[in-house]
């Protein structure tokens, strides 16, 4: 995977992110539900994909579900 400069931070990233948003968001009309365990692990086991691609570039926030997105990100 190619990496590039993020910024001036020094930081090398992957230039496809994956969003933490989804991390949190309970979709009821598809079954959808990240707080769940079943879920959850849906969550580790995408996060670990990625990382397995080769993607570092995570998007989170505290406002993803309170802080639970990066829970789960700090998590893998």
């Amino acid at each position: 995977m190619q990496k590039r400069s993020l910024g001036r931070t020094g930081l090398e990233v992957s230039p496809i992110a994956i969003g933490g948003a989804a991390f949190t968001c309970v979709h009821e009309a598809t079954g959808w539900n990240p707080l769940s365990k079943e879920g959850a692990d849906v969550v580790v086991d995408t996060l670990n994909a990625c990382l397995d691609s080769g993607i570092s570039y995570i998007d989170t926030a505290q406002a993803y579900g309170d802080g639970y997105g990066e829970t789960l990100i700090g998590r893998v």
